[in-house]
């Protein structure tokens, strides 16, 4: 935990500390942890059946039946999530400006590239790969993918001589 986190932990216990993961429902486990491994680099802990009551009471869909693996990398954890239960579960189709949409935003170091490669995946652009113009990340790059299932990242290339998440430039 950071000093900035555990400060604020010690002042409210209302705080949230730490980022413990993105969590992505997908419609093919194995498939989407390809794409993550093999696209994005990240690596994939073994796959776990959850446990059907705690899935049902964690979630409050009842017959929750869940499939898990957490993929890990240099300050990303992304749990992918495939349910096989209940029989009447069904697809988002929300834009990103819809309302409760969500996204995980990645730094990728050659966004075109991981584009190209993301395709073979079933991942395709919702728009153009575009140049950030404003703000702390402009002189980079940005496009959002999203695949079959309709989970959605957003890649962003930061601008040359700038480092970390915090966007100083070096």
């Amino acid at each position: 935990m950071s000093d900035v986190a555990a400060s604020r932990a010690e002042q409210s216990p209302n705080s949230a500390v730490e980022l413990a993961h993105h969590g992505i429902t997908v419609t093919d486990l194995e498939a989407s942890a390809r794409f993550f491994c093999e696209v994005l680099g990240l690596e994939a802990a073994p796959r776990i059946d959850l446990d059907e009551a705690f899935s049902a009471g964690v979630t409050g869909v009842a017959e929750a039946r869940i499939s898990v693996v957490f993929m890990q990398g240099p300050g990303v954890a992304v749990e992918l999530l495939q349910y096989h239960g209940p029989d009447d579960r069904r697809s988002v189709d929300a834009r990103p400006c819809d309302a409760g949409a969500a996204h995980l935003a990645l730094y990728v170091d050659d966004l075109r590239h991981v584009v190209s490669s993301a395709a073979a995946h079933g991942w395709t652009p919702m728009g153009a790969v575009e140049p950030i113009t404003t703000g702390p990340r402009a002189g980079g790059l940005a496009v959002y993918l999203a695949d079959p299932s309709g989970a959605v990242l957003e890649l962003v290339q930061r601008p040359s001589g700038v480092r970390g998440s915090t966007m100083r430039r070096t």
